[in-house]
């Protein structure tokens, strides 16, 4: 029986403490400290993040990176779309789409027994009745 009788996909927004992420280190290990991460997408490369810091001059520079994605990134591309995601200091929020309610429950479960803190900050069931082919591939 589907999760989701009603094939109706949820939205979630969680903010994650996300000390691992693999782009910012590499920036700090630069000497770069300031940066903040403004979209975060999965594409056949890898996870690309859309990053932005004060540049030469402290004129903010945006870039593209794309690494092999951290642990947060890859649990939740192995079980929701990320809608959106930007940081702030170590937190990251995130905004996902999931099949269900226990897809939802498995995420935040998956991230916590792995030591992050998560805060489920919203979840509500989408309009649209179907997921489209691009939103079902992380899911």
């Amino acid at each position: 029986m589907p999760e989701n009788p009603g094939n109706r996909p949820y939205y979630a927004m969680l903010e994650v403490e996300n000390r691992d992420c693999v782009v910012l280190s590499y920036l700090k290990s630069k000497g770069i400290d300031n940066a903040r991460i403004i979209d975060v997408s999965k594409t056949k490369k890898g996870v690309e993040h859309a990053v932005c810091f004060s540049g030469k001059g402290g004129e903010e520079e945006c870039r593209i990176l794309v690494s092999k994605g951290c642990p947060v990134c890859r649990t939740l591309y192995a079980h929701a779309h990320i809608v959106t995601g930007f940081s702030q200091g170590d937190k990251t929020t995130f905004t996902v789409l999931v099949k269900g309610k226990k897809t939802f429950s498995k995420v935040v479960e998956s991230l916590r027994s792995s030591g992050y803190s998560v805060s489920a900050r919203r979840i509500f069931r989408s309009r649209s009745a179907r997921l489209s082919a691009r939103e079902t591939r992380g899911t």
